[in-house]
């Protein structure tokens, strides 16, 4: 917030607009690890996640169940 809030901040688009922006073309990446790090964390915590590989089959295991739902889109579209 500190780098888009303030009319110079250094993620607004040269215009000085938000639209158009770093912030804006990077805003998935943003989401990703905002969501990311705490459930690592938490995984941690709790013990559910002790190496790496439990990173990548919790996250393959959420992706599977959007794989009838990805194909369902992509037809739709």
């Amino acid at each position: 917030a500190w780098t888009i809030v303030p009319e110079d901040g250094i993620l607004r688009s040269d215009a000085g607009t938000v639209a158009g922006s770093p912030f804006l073309k990077s805003i998935v990446a943003f989401i990703f690890v905002f969501f990311a790090i705490p459930g690592f964390v938490y995984g941690k915590v709790v013990g559910t996640m002790k190496t790496d590989r439990d990173v990548i089959d919790a996250m393959s295991k959420s992706m599977s169940s959007m794989g009838m739902y990805i194909v369902l889109v992509f037809f739709a579209a």
